[in-house]
């Protein structure tokens, strides 16, 4: 193969050389221009094959995969030797994909990572490949986009078991009279909160026959499942009443229930009770009014659609609204205030006889909440000996609470 190169290399040298020898025994301007083109594309193949011859002497340095195996680089217009083509270069992000989907794929490591594993200090057995940098991007990205909770909480980076100060009393206005002075205030930092770092794991399996499509169509897969596996599970914990002792605390523990108790409605057992719209304006009366403007209400659609649609006012007109946006898409509204969809994450509202206490509905500033991400996203893979399948685990830790509940209001249906 490289005796063939080489020849085509001599051959496209003496191409390029005949053609300038015509361009300076040119006569006219557009013979000049259709010599000139030849010329680029001549200088354009000498390259491709002097890229090739590079690439091959890299390959047989390295020890290469044989051809005919995965070759994710042809997605860029890049090739192995012994193929028609190969692009001038790759740059630092298309070198990076590329190691990771190799490494995913076939287990090859990157040439920094097999130098780093012949050093004797080296913990060989957690070495693994970064995500790179857009494919990392591209997942958060799409996280945000198809969860309707995330969007909506504060996100922070603080290092695990770091301590944040929370504001206390805010400082007083006094007025006083000609030539009188005010008490002297100090601010106070009365609270503080800390993140651990739970760990959420994600693990996949993707069939040789899947590894073997070309890098996008490997990017593409990789992030669609890890995108919704990871963002279920972290909104299914924030829209809970986890405790936070194993997982990010959700938004419906209150570790201070007994002396500090969120504020709440509730409905009677079956038969004496029933959602109306004395219910929804018990509700609104609870919210501060610092939040009327940033508050939501949170519950499934079916809760939605089939208890609150039918509520209406003294005058017989709805409660809940569905307005069509700019974008025609229809939004849920309920009093003026925006309605978040949480159906997989709490259970529907029924008129029937329950054994326990429900909370079917709340009203929150999940602004108030901060999920925290102490270490974004990390992967290793194996290849099952048996079925050849590429199992590939995703992991990040991840921690969040409500730092301040004066927003949140229950909807509570009691047990029988």
């Amino acid at each position: 193969m490289r005796e063939f190169l080489i020849s085509l290399q001599k051959r496209a040298k003496e191409n390029i050389a005949s053609i300038r020898s015509k361009i300076d025994a040119a006569t006219t301007a557009d013979e000049v221009r259709s010599l000139d083109k030849q010329l680029t594309e001549a200088e354009n193949e000498l390259r491709s094959i002097e890229n090739q011859l590079t690439q091959l002497d890299d390959d047989s340095k390295r020890g290469a995969a044989p051809v005919g195996g995965l070759n994710p680089m042809a997605a860029y217009g890049v090739q192995r030797s012994g193929t028609p083509a190969a692009s001038e270069e790759l740059n630092n992000e298309t070198r990076s994909r590329l190691e990771f989907a190799n490494y995913v794929t076939r287990g090859v490591l990157p040439q920094s990572v097999r130098e780093a594993r012949q050093d004797a200090n080296t913990k060989t057995s957690d070495v693994t490949v970064a995500i790179p940098e857009n494919l990392m991007d591209r997942i958060i990205t799409k996280m945000e986009e198809i969860g309707h909770i995330l969007p909506l909480v504060t996100h922070t980076n603080y290092p695990r078991g770091a301590v944040i100060p929370v504001d206390g009393a805010k400082p007083v206005a006094s007025w006083v009279a000609e030539g009188a002075s005010s008490d002297r205030q100090k601010k106070s930092m009365s609270g503080t909160i800390s993140f651990v770092g739970f760990k959420l794991r994600c693990e996949i399996s993707m069939s040789q026959e899947v590894t073997v499509r070309t890098l996008p169509a490997f990017e593409a897969t990789f992030v669609k499942q890890v995108s919704e596996a990871m963002v279920k599970a972290r909104e299914a914990a924030i829209i809970s009443d986890n405790n936070g002792s194993d997982r990010s605390t959700g938004v419906l523990y209150n570790a201070n229930e007994a002396t500090a108790p969120d504020k709440k409605v509730e409905i009677p057992k079956l038969a004496t009770g029933h959602v109306t719209y004395k219910t929804i304006m018990d509700v609104e009366a609870l919210i501060p009014a610092a939040y009327d403007g940033t508050a939501k209400w949170f519950m499934p659609k079916k809760t939605f659609n089939g208890t609150f649609m039918s509520i209406t006012d003294n005058n017989g007109q709805p409660v809940a609204r569905m307005n069509a946006g700019l974008d025609g898409k229809m939004r849920p509204v309920l009093f003026g205030r925006d309605v978040v969809y949480t159906d997989e994450y709490m259970s529907t509202y029924t008129e029937s006889a329950i054994d326990a206490d429900l909370t079917f509905a709340f009203v929150a500033d999940l602004s108030d909440y901060i999920e925290n991400t102490s270490y974004d996203l990390g992967v290793q893979s194996k290849v099952d000996w048996d079925t050849e399948d590429h199992l590939t685990k995703a992991v990040m830790s991840v921690d969040g609470k409500m730092t301040r509940r004066d927003s949140i209001v229950k909807l509570i249906k009691k047990s029988s």
